[in-house]
């Protein structure tokens, strides 16, 4: 899996040198940076709100992996059963 698209690509030795600068960079920019050992990706540098988003995003399309898996096995729910669980737990819906 070597499909990185970081506009930045660094060596391990450059990182270890300028990390402080780099690390300020990346939060600055926004992009991640890859870091390469022996001219190969290592490791992949980014800013705490792009990890976070990331992240996020990965669990919504597991969340949308798992809900297509379940309505292609049958497991379904009706709408008025759903309509009828809401209402219970919140309230008749007045609209």
């Amino acid at each position: 899996m070597q499909n990185l698209s970081a506009q930045r690509i660094i060596s391990v030795s450059e990182f270890k040198s300028r990390a402080s600068d780099i690390m300020s960079e990346i939060a600055e920019s926004g992009q991640p940076t890859v870091i390469t050992q022996n001219g190969r990706a290592a490791a992949v540098v980014m800013s705490p709100s792009a990890y976070d988003a990331l992240v996020e995003y990965q669990e919504l399309v597991r969340t949308v992996q798992i809900g297509y898996l379940q309505a292609k096995s049958g497991e379904t729910v009706d709408h008025s059963e759903v309509a009828s669980l809401l209402s219970k737990k919140f309230g008749p819906n007045d609209e």
